[in-house]
């Protein structure tokens, strides 16, 4: 993959069921799988500044927190980190016609280009909630 290559581009508004618009809209342009690589690092070198009281902050009662259920922030983003690692892996050996295929309409997520956009604008999402939080 080349730094040039824009990847499969954003997906269709028929790849997903409406609601995962606002995430997908988040991610910029470029190709995804960098996007997603990227943000393995980006995330964890942000929430390793975090001490275990910042991490377990809720907003408000019932709302969630950065680690869910007090687990070490450590573990949560080793965890991250080696799940994207795994799924950025997935990716990169998909063809063309891979990032093209479509799941049955009734599907949340019909698209392999859908499910990757919306992973990198969940966590663009989060980070931004995080960060107007906790004020970073």
């Amino acid at each position: 993959m080349h730094d040039t290559d824009m990847g499969p581009g954003h997906p269709d508004a028929d790849e997903c069921q409406p609601y995962y618009s606002q995430y997908i809209k988040l991610v910029p342009d470029g190709h995804i799988v960098a996007t997603l690589e990227r943000q393995i690092g980006e995330s964890a070198s942000y929430l390793a500044a975090f001490t275990p009281e910042q991490t377990l902050w809720r907003e408000a009662p019932g709302e969630w927190n950065i680690v869910f259920q007090a687990r070490p922030l450590g573990d949560v983003v080793s965890e991250y980190a080696a799940v994207r690692a795994a799924f950025v892996a997935l990716l990169r050996g998909l063809d063309a016609a891979a990032w093209e295929r479509r799941a049955p309409a009734e599907w949340t997520l019909r698209s392999v280009r859908a499910v990757a956009y919306t992973m990198a604008g969940h966590e663009r999402h989060h980070l931004a909630d995080i960060r107007r939080q906790q004020g970073r």
